[in-house]
């Protein structure tokens, strides 16, 4: 087999089309990795309503234009367009399907911009999404040796493909990876008729006498794969991270596979980064001055030069993470530091972070939804990124921290244990500083031992750049993926 494999990967979403959860990072940085391997990577993904085709430069394929999808009996129309994503180095053709009712409607991918309450029928939409992967592959005539699907919201493509077409896919593997084994596609059985899939399937899809797309995805996959190997060994071990289907992950064990998961450097780079008002030229000190100063006025907060800048970065599917700092909240507000925190427009989260503020509101400031410019602007401007998750299923936010010098300070656990490596004051070395107990007094020493080393400037300097200089690129982990495949084609 030539060293160049043809792979279409699909996804709810991918920065910088969406960014709601940690599935956009991954996807965008993941396939561009696969690009610069030398593989033909494509991928798929649905546009929401608050996706502009303009900025996005999405335009329509003559040929994927007003097609019709089988919804249990009702005929839904939908369209394919094209686009892209890219990097400095590399381009990726992208796929992505428009349909009025289930993605034009709505203001994002899962909740509502402004109110930020959950979609309806969140199951429908990627059913018919499902759909529209697989006809596009005929459509074009086009069957990659390899499609790798990402979360529940694609775990039926496997079988589609299996059983609808075949002899088209006879070819192809499937590879299904999620970040979360509890997130899986649950609704009513009742809705199985939806699916398009013969009856005889049905139990492939049930558990616990209700739907579920990631069973069905576990079970028609060639491979399943965890983003992270520490997550990847813990779900084949704690049958409650799998919400009921601790037997079924177990079942596939022998096609199961945890790859470290990285983020795009060429992207994620201080130097070359356009939305900051100061890029990384080597000066550090300059910097994060200039980029701390602008941060702080955009959430409100005065700027004052020696006391630390605290940055906290939180995703919808990660905002339970934020319990450690609201509960710490008052313990931490009575030390010399600032903290802005961007995160995800939930009404309650809104409600509870006022509070905060206004007990606190020359120390506290907040923003709630999506800002693709504020993502790289926090790590920027700020001094410290706070990440407080109790175990940490992504390491996302902790690479673009490091990159950005502001250091991590974060809970000893999860994905984290692979990366983080504590700073040594006496021997100079380590990028973050951590704690190992999931308290607030646990926190709080991590906390002062930062505001000790930050009030020496060269000791913070040094772990700054410590951070700075780590390797977070796909380059060797994209050769276990690349290698994974190809091996799929041995056995």
């Amino acid at each position: 087999m030539a060293k160049e494999l043809s792979v279409l990967f699909v996804t709810p979403e991918v920065y910088p089309f969406s960014n709601e959860t940690t599935i956009a990072d991954f996807s965008y940085s993941f396939t561009l990795a696969l690009r610069e391997l030398g593989h033909d990577a494509r991928i798929m993904m649905p546009k929401f309503g608050n996706v502009s085709e303009r900025r996005n430069r999405i335009h329509d394929i003559n040929r994927l234009k007003e097609l019709t999808f089988d919804m249990g009996g009702e005929q839904i129309v939908g369209s394919i367009k094209s686009s892209s994503i890219s990097n400095s180095r590399n381009k990726v053709q992208a796929y992505i399907t428009t349909n009025l009712n289930y993605f034009d409607s709505f203001k994002g991918a899962y909740h509502d911009q402004k109110t930020w309450e959950k979609h309806p029928d969140s199951l429908e939409r990627f059913i018919f999404f499902s759909k529209t992967v697989i006809d596009t592959c005929v459509l074009l005539n086009w069957f990659p040796q390899v499609i790798h699907c990402f979360g529940w919201q694609t775990a039926l493509i496997p079988a589609y493909a299996k059983t609808l077409y075949p002899k088209e896919f006879k070819k192809t593997k499937f590879v299904f990876t999620t970040n979360d084994f509890a997130d899986q596609g649950v609704d009513k059985i009742t809705k199985f008729n939806l699916l398009g899939l013969p009856d005889s399937m049905k139990d492939d899809f049930t558990h616990n006498k209700d739907l579920n797309l990631l069973k069905g995805g576990l079970i028609h996959a060639d491979k399943v794969t965890a983003i992270s190997t520490s997550y990847g060994e813990e779900v084949l071990k704690d049958d409650t991270l799998s919400n009921g289907l601790f037997k079924k992950v177990k079942d596939v064990k022998k096609k199961f596979a945890a790859i470290d998961s990285k983020i795009d450097t060429w992207t994620w780079n201080p130097a070359q980064d356009d939305t900051l008002v100061a890029k990384y030229d080597e000066e550090f000190v300059d910097f994060k001055y200039h980029n701390k100063v602008d941060l702080v006025n955009k959430f409100g907060l005065e700027f004052h030069p020696k006391t630390p800048l605290i940055a906290i970065n939180v995703k919808i599917d990660n905002k339970q993470d934020l319990k450690l700092f609201i509960d710490s909240a008052d313990t931490l507000f009575k030390e010399n530091l600032q903290v802005v925190l961007l995160g995800p427009g939930d009404k309650e989260l809104k409600k509870v972070l006022d509070g905060i503020e206004k007990k606190h509101p020359s120390k506290f400031k907040f923003k709630l939804g999506f800002s693709e410019a504020l993502n790289s602007e926090v790590e920027a401007g700020s001094d410290m990124y706070l990440i407080t998750a109790e175990k940490p299923a992504t390491a996302a936010k902790f690479m673009q921290a490091c990159l950005y010098g502001s250091v991590p300070i974060v809970h000893n656990a999860g994905v984290i244990k692979e990366i983080a490596e504590p700073f040594n004051d006496e021997e100079f070395e380590g990028n973050s500083i951590l704690f190992d107990e999931y308290t607030t007094d646990s926190m709080m020493v991590a906390v002062k031992k930062a505001l000790e080393l930050f009030s020496d400037k060269d000791d913070w300097i040094t772990l700054a750049r410590n951070s700075m200089l780590e390797d977070f690129s796909w380059k060797e982990k994209a050769k276990e993926y690349d290698s994974l495949y190809k091996k799929l084609f041995k056995d």
